[in-house]
């Protein structure tokens, strides 16, 4: 007799999850509340194109389960192209030493590189002063890893952008994700091989990923039940993977989350340059990071227009903003960050 198994939420994760079981011999129900499957890489039409929720792209070192069971969408090598917004300069993102620190000047290029320096002492006595695992911040996490000045230009403005909170009651788990664990300076280095600086996306964009995952669900019988809600709170005679949001298995008034404002523009054909995605940490620019989706695959290609993909982080704004009538403001910036003419 087959064994059951309950799996909520048709993302990535439960679709994986799913083929994996369905092809291990159990018999898979899966539940998705929305009426498509796909979760974060659901797509958004714009103008008759399929986009992403985002600048979504994966890295050269993603676990090889995720590329194995979606091979057959054709993953493709591609350049980074990526900017990072500081002032009025545009630097290459990863960026590299010489011209990062040319292009902030000689004084905060100064203090960035002493914190550099004096990051690795700063992070042998951050982790011999641990005596128990507690969180010691944001703050001091990233001022032992990269330096007061790395700090102050780059990581407390996003953050402040991103979650709407002083940079000092954030957690140490979001500098993490951020900052590498061993020397900044090696990391920075690092960012400079050639693996760093290309990255893996599927020929027809991440829907496609959904779409190959579903229908290989479905051939291994796997039972598929959109629209439909699943309570996973309540006793359930089979065993349950949840893959939905956390959420709706606490009642915890304070467990909350940050989204973000996607915003597609499109303009006139051959207005913008090569460049991927826009990386914006300054608190001036209210977006966070701006992409070109078309320079993620060609099947995201709108032949008229060039389209931008203008992401706004929720934190500093709250769940009810109306940004299509801000249009006007997002423009003028989009221009004083040189992104558009």
């Amino acid at each position: 007799m087959k064994p059951t198994v309950s799996v909520v939420g048709a993302g990535v994760a439960g679709l994986g999850a799913s083929l994996l079981l369905a092809r291990r011999g159990a018999q898979v129900d899966l539940y998705e509340r929305s009426p498509h499957p796909g979760g974060l890489l659901e797509p958004l039409e714009f103008m008759g194109v399929a986009y992403d929720r985002g600048s979504h792209r994966v890295h050269e070192d993603a676990h090889p389960l995720l590329i194995e069971l979606t091979r057959a969408t054709h993953w493709t090598l591609t350049p980074r192209r990526g900017v990072l917004v500081l002032g009025d300069r545009h630097l290459a993102y990863p960026p590299e030493p010489i011209a990062f620190a040319r292009a902030l000047g000689l004084r905060d290029g100064a203090a960035l590189a002493l914190g550099w320096l004096r990051s690795p002492a700063r992070l042998r006595a951050w982790r011999h002063d641990r005596t128990h695992d507690t969180d010691e911040g944001f703050e001091d996490f990233v001022r032992a890893q990269a330096g007061d000045a790395a700090y102050e230009r780059f990581y407390r403005p996003y953050a402040e952008k991103v979650w709407g909170l002083d940079a000092r009651g954030v957690s140490r788990t979001v500098a993490r994700q951020r900052l590498s664990t061993s020397s900044p300076l090696a990391a920075l280095l690092g960012a400079m091989t050639s693996r760093a600086r290309r990255f893996l996306y599927p020929r027809h964009g991440m829907a496609s990923l959904i779409d190959h995952l579903l229908a290989e669900c479905l051939r291994a019988g796997v039972r598929v039940h959109l629209a439909h809600s699943f309570d996973a709170r309540s006793p359930s005679p089979t065993p349950v993977i949840y893959t939905g949001h956390l959420g709706t298995l606490a009642d915890v008034p304070t467990l909350t989350h940050r989204g973000l404002y996607l915003l597609h523009l499109a303009l006139p054909r051959g207005s913008l340059d090569a460049t991927d995605t826009w990386y914006s940490p300054e608190a001036r620019f209210w977006f966070g990071r701006v992409s070109q989706p078309a320079r993620f695959s060609a099947s995201l290609t709108d032949a008229r227009h060039d389209v931008l993909c203008v992401e706004i982080p929720e934190g500093r704004w709250g769940a009810d903003q109306n940004f299509l009538a801000d249009l006007a403001t997002i423009t003028a910036q989009l221009r004083d960050a040189k992104i558009i003419p």
